[in-house]
């Protein structure tokens, strides 16, 4: 049987496949996802084969909210590491919607 972090991130996937469909984003899990190196992202979003990472903790910086809110993105950047972006489902949903069109 798997722990409970690896069953909660599971059920995260597939909840996030879930939620991509219901707009209309086709997307899949990635099986035997983190087991090697060719197996990279949780979920693919068919259309693009974009990889997507997910990760649910209990325990992530209330910081990054704070400095999201009242923003549609946040940019992080981190010495000699490529910088992120950061922004809510609802706004990446609609990024998406709009850049397939």
């Amino acid at each position: 049987m798997s722990s409970k972090a690896k069953q909660k991130g599971t059920r995260f996937e597939y909840w996030l496949v879930g939620f991509l469909a219901r707009h209309g984003i086709k997307a899949h899990r990635q099986v035997l996802s983190g087991s090697h190196p060719e197996y990279k992202g949780d979920v693919i979003i068919d259309a693009t084969s974009e990889r997507c990472e997910c990760k649910h903790r209990q325990q992530i910086s209330s910081t990054l909210w704070d400095w999201l809110e009242g923003n549609s993105y946040l940019f992080l950047k981190r010495d000699y590491y490529k910088p992120l972006v950061v922004m809510t489902l609802d706004e990446f949903i609609q990024l998406k919607k709009e850049t397939t069109k």
